[in-house]
């Protein structure tokens, strides 16, 4: 019980060490008492923040020290067992510490996303934490546009920016019609990603091979996440077993077609690449 303390220490940690600096700013007296009690034998010549800080690295340590000590200990030795339930339990508040800490950093990030798209668009759900965040390009039918890309862990969304903000293009589940593909290079676009679900499919260009890894490997991770987590219901086991998706077409840059891919007849000043007239 003791030790579980410690994950309502650490919750609090970030509030007490901005109650503590606000008070230093505001307060000369405060600030000048700090001092003095730095250089207090007692205090170590450490700062108060500093002080605040170390029972959190404490279960670390701990977890560090028990694990060398279950290292050092024969399995035929008395104590054995009692240092395996004591590392056992370290790790056990340690996990629910780092758990803790991830929660609270991914709610900030959210709350901070949530922000820069106004009170008209729901960014924030049940379940849902930030993976990771870029400025891309999109093929759009005339020329690529760079967009604000937002990934997480059962969303990918799109934005554009505005001068307070940003405005949602589309916000896209990752679901059984949610699919990426890695693209090769052409001559005139490079580092491709494909996306394509049942609202929106479109080409992204990452702004380098590096960046078109990353976003792979956290869209892979995504995804298998989701299918994890459906393959046991039934439907689920229907989209397993290859049950159809649909997904919704991907818009043609107007550049890399001569021909009509209804008629095959050829585009010129006369014949415009859209609205074919032979159907």
């Amino acid at each position: 019980m003791t030790l579980q303390m410690y994950t309502e220490y650490v919750n609090n940690h970030e509030k007490a060490t901005e109650v503590l600096q606000k008070s230093m700013a505001s307060s000369d007296r405060f600030k000048r008492f700090l001092d003095s009690m730095q250089t207090d034998p007692r205090s170590g010549g450490l700062t108060l923040e500093a002080l605040l800080i170390m029972p959190i690295q404490r279960i670390p340590r701990y977890r560090l020290l028990l694990e060398q000590m279950l290292k050092s200990t024969p399995e035929s030795h008395p104590d054995f067992q009692s240092v395996q339930a004591a590392v056992a339990l370290v790790s056990n508040v340690a996990d629910k510490i780092e758990a803790n800490l991830k929660a609270r950093d991914n709610a900030e990030i959210m709350l901070r996303i949530q922000k820069l798209f106004g009170d008209n668009v729901s960014i924030m759900s049940p379940g849902r934490f930030f993976v990771m965040e870029e400025v891309l390009l999109k093929q759009c039918r005339k020329a690529d546009k760079p967009y604000h890309v937002m990934l997480f862990n059962d969303a990918l969304i799109y934005a554009a920016k505005q001068l307070t903000g940003y405005k949602l293009k589309h916000l896209l589940d990752i679901d059984f019609n949610f699919f990426f593909y890695d693209l090769t290079d052409t001559s005139s676009a490079q580092n491709r990603i494909q996306i394509t679900s049942s609202r929106k499919s479109f080409v992204l260009l990452c702004p380098s091979v590096e960046s078109k890894q990353t976003w792979l490997q956290a869209l892979t991770k995504c995804k298998k996440k989701f299918i994890s987590g459906e393959e046991d219901t039934a439907a689920g086991k229907a989209r397993l077993l290859g049950e159809e998706a649909f997904s919704a077409p991907v818009w043609t840059q107007d550049s890399e077609k001569v021909n009509c891919e209804l008629c095959s007849m050829p585009f010129s000043i006369v014949r415009r690449r859209h609205h074919c007239r032979a159907w």
